[in-house]
Parts: structure tokens; sequence; C-alpha cells
């Protein structure tokens, strides 16, 4: 049994390396990438960094009030929104929320992604349905905005990382053994440079990236988490 347990760890420890090497850039790249970014959304007198930092605490108590209004728990709510949030504008992925609250369904284009939150709604473990790193750390960062743990990586975090736009290809190393841990460490390590939590980093990058897109292209509709 240990011998096996040993092997396992092993497997997974070389697994983990060999998607390390596989990553566009060294993580310090990324880091330096991620430093640089938060430093000019510092500079910049149209950011508040203190205000963005705090999205997740004010969705928080955004989705908490909602829930206040329904039959349904803080956390059934919270993780609705989370399965209904994979390839969804954030403003579309309020508004499915409340259609799914108004009327039992809702129009995304994932049939999975309703039925996890149809699930989440009538769960007392809503958080146990969900599956994904990005939709569960998201789920979590709403949950507890006030303590650090989960880091929400999406395409938009990994593009702030590379310091440029991913490809399809490049975001699929995500989904391998301990990839989307290494890049949730380079929010963690540069959080403790500005004195945020690694999810405040992460908000507060979000939301100045997009920015920066909606400046360069008004039509683009970058607003997914």
């Amino acid at each position: 049994m240990f011998r096996q347990q040993s092997n396992n760890r092993r497997a997974t420890q070389t697994c983990i390396k060999r998607n390390h090497k596989a990553l566009p850039i060294p993580l310090a790249q990324m880091a330096s990438n991620l430093w640089t970014l938060t430093y000019s959304a510092h500079l910049d007198s149209n950011t508040d960094p203190s205000y963005e930092a705090a999205w997740y605490e004010r969705y928080h108590y955004t989705l908490n009030t909602l829930s206040k209004e329904t039959p349904h728990t803080k956390q059934q709510i919270i993780c609705a929104f989370a399965a209904l949030s994979p390839l969804t504008h954030i403003d579309r992925n309020e508004q499915l929320l409340h259609d799914l609250l108004e009327t039992g369904d809702c129009a995304h284009q994932s049939g999975d992604a309703i039925n996890k939150a149809k699930r989440c709604l009538n769960s007392p473990d809503p958080y146990t349905i969900l599956r994904g790193h990005k939709v569960k750390s998201f789920a979590s960062n709403l949950l507890r905005p006030f303590t650090p743990g989960a880091v929400t990586i999406d395409r938009h975090a990994y593009s702030i990382l590379l310091a440029r736009p991913t490809s399809d290809q490049e975001r699929k190393i995500l989904s391998r053994v301990g990839t989307y841990q290494l890049l949730a460490g380079v929010f963690r390590s540069v959080a403790r440079e500005f004195d945020l939590l690694p999810h405040e980093l992460q908000a507060l990058t979000w939301v100045y990236y997009r920015k920066q897109l909606n400046d360069q292209d008004p039509t683009t509709d970058i607003g997914e988490f």
C-alpha cells in the first residue's frame, strides 16, 4: 500500500515537471508580466486598485442579497452562479441566474452548465456538484472573499501571465496535472508583493486587462470569468 502511494506520488510529480516544461514561457517571466500589469494599474489615474480588488467581495454581497429574496441558501446561489460562468460574459451570467430562479430554466449554451446550476439550487452541499479548477475556484472566491485560498485562472488570467492573448491550444494546458496550481502560485507570489490576497490580485488585474482590451477595441466582448 505504501509502495503504491509512493509510486503514484512520483508519477504525479514527474507529470507536473513535464507539464511545467510545456508552459509557453517560464514562471519567472509570468510573474514579471503580472507584476508589470499590476504596477501599471496602480499608476493609472482612471483605475481604483482597492475598489477593483474587491470585486469578489462586492459580488458576494450581491449574490447573498439575492439569496435572501429566494428560498435558496447563499451557497446554493453562488454555486449556481459559478456553474453558469463558463464561456459566459459576467453580465449575461447574472441574467442567466435570474432567469433560472424566476422560470426554472435559462438559455445557456451548455445544457450541462444548466443542469449543474439546477442541481446546485437543490443540493445541501452544492459545492460538491461543481467540476473543473476554474469553476470551483470561482465559487470558492465568491463564497469566501475575505480569506486567502483558491485563485480563478480563466483565459484572461492566463493571457495576463503571458502578456498576450492565448490560443485555444495554449489554454488546453490548464487541464494538465499540476499546471493550474503552478499558475495560481504565480498569482500568490506576486500578491504578497502588493499586500493583496491572491484572488484580489486576480480580480484587479482581470478588470484592468479587460479595460485595456476594450480601449483597444470597444466591440470586443471579453467579460467572461
